[in-house]
């Protein structure tokens, strides 16, 4: 399959986004050629999933009803693009399951700080990460009975924009 990467930040600026023809074979890493507008340079795109499933977050997702299904364990890709997005994930499992999400923003280079909320079907908040402080998120998280949750994401300071992106594995 093809996948488009829109590239943002501020040495990015100005560059197309990037067709990449996906192995059919599973994930490999690949080191790709951004030409700047011009010809004037180019920039270097390291791409690497890993073995989960490849999530994208789709919008509206803020509200319970919107939240994008996901099946766990997974990879989830999403941003924040307006001040106080709440991205919402929902996925079923059984009693007794551990979980663990990590968010990953500052390895990448974004500046988002995660808050990441376990909630049940009626919306309460189950598990609450711990501050990150400078670490990346996480969440560990046992559940209670079988049925269907919520990962609820949100940018801790309200903050949003093009690379306030995440990752959560």
């Amino acid at each position: 399959s093809i996948a488009t990467l829109h590239l943002h930040g501020p040495h990015v600026e100005g560059l197309s986004p990037l067709r990449v023809q996906l192995a059919a074979d599973g994930p490999a890493p690949k080191l790709l050629s951004a030409p700047f507008p011009g010809g004037q340079g180019s920039g270097f795109v390291l791409v690497d999933s890993g073995s989960e499933p490849e999530e994208l977050e789709v919008e509206p997702n803020n509200q319970q009803p919107e939240a994008n299904p996901i099946e766990v364990p997974c990879a989830i890709n999403g941003s924040f693009s307006v001040p106080g997005d709440c991205d919402q994930y929902s996925f079923t499992g059984a009693k007794g399951e551990r979980l663990a999400f990590c968010g990953l923003t500052r390895q990448l280079g974004s500046p988002a700080d995660l808050l990441m909320r376990v909630k049940n079907r009626e919306g309460k908040v189950l598990q609450e990460m711990d501050e990150a402080g400078s670490s990346e998120a996480a969440l560990h998280f046992v559940l209670p009975e079988e049925g269907t949750y919520l990962l609820s994401v949100n940018e801790l300071l309200g903050r949003a924009g093009q690379i306030y992106t995440y990752r959560i594995v």
